[in-house]
């Protein structure tokens, strides 16, 4: 057993213990939204938790910006009982809903931060606040964001990896590229985490993670996958989703271009 879950409600206060917590952002996010985004996420999760796992002696998680808990499950399932419940992958005591446009505050620290393809969802006047927001709630960070045309519902802040290293660094957290180089040719890994996961740790916490800092591999920071261009380029590789999402956003293309000439 790594862990165990900690009951937590909306409206209580964080016990001491360790567990798996997960929340995500008020928002106008339809279900049929998570829906179509469960199934790749639940796979990842399946192939890149254990190795999050192997790098790190994590017995609490907290999942920010969850969606529907399928991250959350898989750290759970890594030595945690978990009951399915609604939309909800992880117990609904276990899950918190807050407003991440807002500061993110809370009462306790966890071993592991986990925040996954949410920060571009977020204004970019956000993203110093939201990084400082991630890097109080502990001292290790598997965090991943969209990089620029990737593509999505409501991404208002697409940036390439090197822009959240920055931001990152200047919480003192230093950036291990320990994870991308295992699951780069893993098809089972979508594309968006396989190019955009780091971990970060507080610097002067990394000689308490000597497996993480022996994987990391000094790559290029801004990467992508190759699975992504093909699927930004060839219509024919585009899932529906995404070519539903093309057709929503090119009437906000001549608008994008303008604004862009004119800087």
């Amino acid at each position: 057993m790594r862990g165990r879950l900690v009951s937590v409600g909306p409206d209580s206060v964080f016990p001491k213990g360790s567990g798996t917590l997960a929340f995500r952002g008020m928002s106008a996010y339809s279900t049929r939204y998570y829906e179509g985004l469960k199934e790749d996420s639940a796979v990842s999760a399946r192939e890149v938790v254990p190795l999050v796992l192997g790098l790190l002696s994590a017995k609490s998680v907290v999942d920010v910006g969850c969606g529907s808990g399928t991250w959350a499950q898989a750290y759970a399932q890594a030595g945690c009982e978990v009951v399915q419940v609604d939309q909800l992958l992880i117990p609904a005591d276990r899950f918190l809903r807050r407003d991440l446009s807002q500061p993110l505050r809370l009462d306790r620290r966890f071993d592991l931060v986990n925040c996954l393809e949410v920060a571009e969802h977020l204004d970019a006047s956000r993203a110093d606040g939201f990084v400082a927001d991630l890097c109080a709630l502990g001292d290790v960070v598997a965090f991943s964001a969209a990089i620029p045309g990737q593509g999505g519902t409501h991404h208002v802040n697409e940036q390439f990896q090197s822009y959240w290293i920055e931001w990152f660094r200047s919480q003192g957290f230093v950036p291990l590229d320990c994870l991308r180089h295992q699951i780069w040719g893993n098809e089972r890994v979508a594309w968006w985490y396989v190019q955009n996961l780091f971990l970060f740790v507080r610097e002067s916490r990394l000689a308490d993670f000597p497996k993480a800092r022996e994987a990391s591999r000094p790559w290029p920071q801004d990467l992508v996958h190759p699975r992504a261009y093909v699927t930004a380029t060839v219509p024919s590789q585009m899932s529906p989703r995404m070519l539903k999402e093309v057709a929503l956003a090119l009437p906000h293309f001549p608008g994008k271009i303008l604004k862009h000439l004119g800087k």
